[in-house]
Formats: structure tokens, sequence, C-alpha cells
């Protein structure tokens, strides 16, 4: 269902095509320009831009998923979405952690195998080049920029209820504290979402910075439940319930 990632992945590594970056360049010399703020408005939805010269009997309201962006990156988000569920955000950053060995940036090449291989979801090439061509005006993108906005819109997720959830759940007096991955495991209940909870283990070095010996403090519980939020608003809440025996 909706709230699985569907089992183990299967990593099959095919070559990335070298001649994506001149691709890319001629793309971005013929249909965009190199400006953070014309990229923006260039995504602006057509819908919005549409609907200023119509009666408003004619106009209708749509919810994007990523406002401001490309539908390209709506339609990737939603792939991976369908695919991995609950897990979605937790199992693109880790496969971007372990391609770019927890880096800053990432190179656009670096981006197409983690969509194409690390995370085996198709998109049509014009799509990809949309994608590029609205986070870089180079060969390089932010990683925490690509993850924020492909998470998209998280109102409604409160920190310090999952920061205390945390201090409760290991008796943490100490916001510093850090527990480690055995510790994490003690607590978490996979009777309901066995699923869920292989999948929480199997990528939680994900928030682990490249660190060998996994260890978890408040800001990384916070991010792990933040990125589940993010991939199923709709049935985070049951199951954070059920795998931390929330009453």
């Amino acid at each position: 269902g909706t709230y699985a990632w569907h089992g183990q992945v299967e990593e099959t590594l095919f070559p990335v095509k070298d001649e994506v970056k001149d691709i890319l360049t001629t793309y971005r010399q013929q249909w965009t320009t190199d400006t953070h703020k014309s990229r923006h408005m260039r995504f602006q939805t057509e819908t919005i831009v549409a609907s200023n010269f119509l009666s408003d009997k004619f106009k209708s309201e749509s919810i994007r998923s990523l406002p401001g962006t490309p539908k390209a990156l709506e339609r990737l988000h939603q792939k991976i979405i369908d695919k991995y569920g609950i897990l979605s955000i937790t199992i693109t950053r880790y496969y971007i952690n372990q391609i770019t060995n927890y880096n800053k940036y990432i190179h656009t090449k670096e981006l197409q195998n983690v969509i194409t291989n690390k995370l085996d979801v198709k998109i049509p090439n014009v799509d990809f080049l949309q994608i590029l061509a609205y986070f870089t005006p180079d060969d390089t993108i932010i990683v925490d920029q690509l993850i924020t906005v492909l998470a998209g819109r998280i109102e409604g997720f409160d920190e310090s209820i999952t920061s205390d959830l945390f201090s409760s759940l290991f008796n943490i007096k100490d916001i510093h504290s850090r527990i480690t991955l055995d510790d994490f495991k003690s607590k978490i209940n996979s009777s309901t979402y066995p699923e869920v909870v292989e999948g929480i283990i199997q990528f939680i070095s994900a928030y682990s910075n490249g660190s060998i010996d996994i260890t978890i403090g408040i800001p990384e519980f916070i991010l792990l439940h933040n990125d589940m939020f993010a991939s199923n608003r709709r049935d985070y809440h049951e199951v954070i319930d059920s795998i931390w025996n929330i009453k």
C-alpha cells in the first residue's frame, strides 16, 4: 500500500551518457536564461499566467505538489512517491549521499545515475534537462536544496513534538545526547508495518553524515520523521504511532 517502500531495492548500474553536459548546454542556450530569478519565473505554471486573461467563471483551482517548479520535477516527485511510499525521501537522500560520499554538491551526471540506476525511475530526457535547468546554471546542484525542493511542502510537521518523542523514547535529558543504532532498533515496533521498519533500518545511514558507527541525535531523528511526513502526509501519524508504540 501507500505505507510501504515496497521491499528491497535492486541496484542495476548502467553507464551515464557523457553527452549529457553538451545536451544540457544546448538546451539552456536555446530555451533558458541563466539567472536564478528567470529560471524560477520560467517554471511558474502556465495555468496561473493564463488565468489572468480569463473571466472568473472560467478559472479553476488546482493544487500543485511542488509549486513554482517545473512540471517535470513534479512528475519525478510523484514517480518516486509511487514507488517507495513513506520512505521516498529517505531512500532518495540515502542514494544521493551514497553516490556523492555525503558531499555538499551533486554533479548532474551523478543525479542522473541516482534517478535512473539507484532509484530505478524512468523519466524522459527532456524532463531531466528541465529539472537541471531549474536548479543550476552549471554542472552541480546543492544537495540540501535539491532534497528540500523535491520533498515539497511540509506544513503541519511539528519538530518540537518529534524532539519530545525522541527524549521520551530514549530517556534523553541532554538535547545533545546521541543513541546507537542498537538503541534505536530496541524501541522500534515492526508488528504492524514491518516493511516500513525494515526500510528505516536499511536506509538510516542516510542521516549518519558518512560515519561508520551510526549514532542518532535529535537533529537526525527530526530529519527522518520530516522526510517521512513529506513522503506521505496522509498516513504519517498512523505509521509513526504504530512503530513507536504511541497510545
